[in-house]
Order: C-alpha cells, then sequence, then structure tokens
C-alpha cells in the first residue's frame, strides 16, 4: 500500500514538473516573429492615406476614384503623382494626367500647375500642359491666368497661352477676347486670330463687332475681318452681308472669296435672289465662279427632292 501511494505522489510530481517548463513556451510568441501590437494592427489596416491614393502600381484610376479622393490629396501629393505616371512612358499614364491629375492640381493650386509645366523639357509634353493651364485657368481666373501667360519668357510660349487664354474668354466674352488679342498684338501671329475671334463677337453682337472692324486700318487683315462678319451676316440677311461685300472690301483676292461665301449662303437659302444679285456681277473670273457655285446648289437641292 505504501509503495502505490509512494508512485502517484511521483507520478503528479513529474506532471507537474513538465506542465511548468512546457507552459512558458505556450505563451511566448513564435521565435523570429515580430508581435503586432493593437494600435499597430489598426494602423496596417486603416484606410490609405491621400499621398497613395494614386501611385504608379494602380494607374488607370477611374476619374470616379480621382473625384473620390480630391479633397484628401494636397497640391504636392498631386505633383509626385503626375511625376509619376509620367515617368511609367506609358500612354495610360499620361491619359490620367491630362483626363484627371493635371486638371485636379490646376483646380487646387494654378500657379503650383503652372510650375509643373514649366519644369517639363520643350518638347510636346511640356506644350500640352501649358496649353491646358492656360486654358482650365483662364476658366477660374482668367485674370490671374492672362498676368501668368504675360510673363513667360519664352516669346513662342507666351504668344501660345495668351492665344489659349483668349479663345477660352472667348467662351463668355468674345468682345473683350478679340480686343485683348488685339492688345497683346496677336493678330500679327500665323493663326487668324484675331479674324476668328472677330467671327464669335459677330455671331454673339454683329452690330459692336462691325463698327470695331471698321475702325481698323486698312490692310488685308481687316478686308479679312470684313469677310469674316460678312459670313456671319448672310446666315440671316444675306442682301446686307451683300452690300458689306462690295462696299466695304477692296476689289481683289479677299472680295472675291467673300462674294462667293456670300453667294453659297444666300442660294442656300433663296436660289432666285442669289442669281439676281449674281446677274449684276461684270463679266470676268468672279461672276464665272458664282454662276458655276449657283448651278452646284441647285443640282444638289434637284437631288434632294
Amino acid at each position: 500500500m505504501k509503495t502505490r501511494l509512494l508512485f502517484f505522489f511521483l507520478l503528479a510530481a513529474g506532471v507537474i514538473t513538465g506542465w511548468v517548463l512546457i507552459r512558458p513556451h505556450l505563451s511566448s510568441p513564435p521565435p523570429n516573429k515580430e508581435v503586432v501590437r493593437p494600435e499597430e494592427l489598426a494602423r496596417l489596416t486603416s484606410t490609405p492615406s491621400a499621398s497613395t491614393l494614386i501611385s504608379p502600381p494602380s494607374l488607370p484610376l477611374t476619374a470616379e476614384e480621382i473625384k473620390a479622393s480630391s479633397p484628401k490629396v494636397k497640391p504636392q501629393d498631386l505633383i509626385q503623382q503626375i511625376q509619376a505616371a509620367l515617368k511609367t512612358g506609358e500612354s495610360a499614364g499620361h491619359d490620367l494626367v491630362f483626363t484627371n491629375l493635371l486638371l485636379e492640381l490646376i483646380k487646387k493650386d494654378p500657379r503650383a500647375a503652372a510650375g509643373l509645366a514649366e519644369s517639363q523639357e520643350a518638347g510636346p509634353l511640356r506644350e500640352e500642359m501649358l496649353r491646358r493651364v492656360a486654358q482650365h485657368w483662364t476658366e477660374q481666373d482668367s485674370a490671374s491666368a492672362r498676368q501668368w501667360a504675360g510673363q513667360l519668357s519664352d516669346l513662342g510660349e507666351r504668344n501660345a497661352a495668351l492665344t489659349d487664354v483668349c479663345f477660352q474668354i472667348a467662351q463668355a466674352d468674345p468682345g473683350h477676347a478679340t480686343q485683348l488679342a488685339d492688345q497683346y498684338e496677336l493678330g500679327k501671329l500665323p493663326g487668324a486670330t484675331l479674324e476668328n475671334l472677330v467671327q464669335q463677337w459677330a455671331a454673339q453682337d454683329v452690330t459692336t463687332a462691325t463698327a470695331w472692324v471698321k475702325e481698323r486700318p486698312a490692310g488685308e487683315q481687316k478686308e479679312q475681318m470684313l469677310m469674316r462678319l460678312a459670313m456671319v451676316i448672310a446666315e440671316t440677311s444675306p442682301a446686307e452681308a451683300a452690300q458689306l461685300v462690295v462696299n466695304q472690301i477692296p476689289e481683289g483676292s479677299v472680295q472675291t472669296e467673300a462674294a462667293i461665301s456670300v453667294v453659297h449662303q444666300w442660294a442656300r437659302r433663296d436660289l432666285s435672289g442669289a442669281r439676281a444679285w449674281v446677274e449684276l456681277f461684270p463679266e470676268g473670273p468672279l461672276r464665272e465662279r458664282a454662276l458655276n457655285e449657283l448651278k452646284g446648289i441647285e443640282q444638289y437641292q434637284q437631288a434632294a427632292k
């Protein structure tokens, strides 16, 4: 009996000793594994910061994703994201820049966007960025955009940016845009900037635009602007446009093209009225061209019936 009790005592002591030796290993973390504290776990599983919402590995993002992150993103973050997207050299990255990222940067900080554009190397990318800055900055603040464009050191970039600014202003106020373009002497550049703006102005306020053009100094540019006026007037009053061509534009190539333009628009609305005017033309190349124009429109109208 005593032997049996001793056996059970020794067995129990062994079990207790083994448990004491094993327990520390059961409660300790596995070797070479870092303990993640609750606050660290929360940080790792939280929403990514604004500066990582748009990163090169996730390109391209949708416009909705850009819009969703916009309130949190700072201008410096956008600049970094634009630079990262451009460095990929992929069309998707460039598309993202011009359709989303650059527009967001212009909204938040147009001067920073302008600085980023000016920091690019000369070439198509720089030109396009400057163009976008000029257009969208003008939408927000035309005075500041105009000041920035006028201070560009490169003359070609200055003229291009001012042209973009003027055309953007023309969306709302073509008269003001025309006068600004004249002030910056953009009419001396290739591209018929002043003539195009006058045409937009005439479509909105033909009386004021006509009065302004008539005060311009004589020359081919004035004749070109008068032709644009005639084109606009001919849409509603071709007889009046015909009088402008005859009385205001000197004989020559510009008057010829203006007359043909009026004949074309007049004949589309009133073929007989246009024919009566053409019959008054003296014999010569202009009359022949006008008669051919009438013949072509008459044939088209008959075929359409």
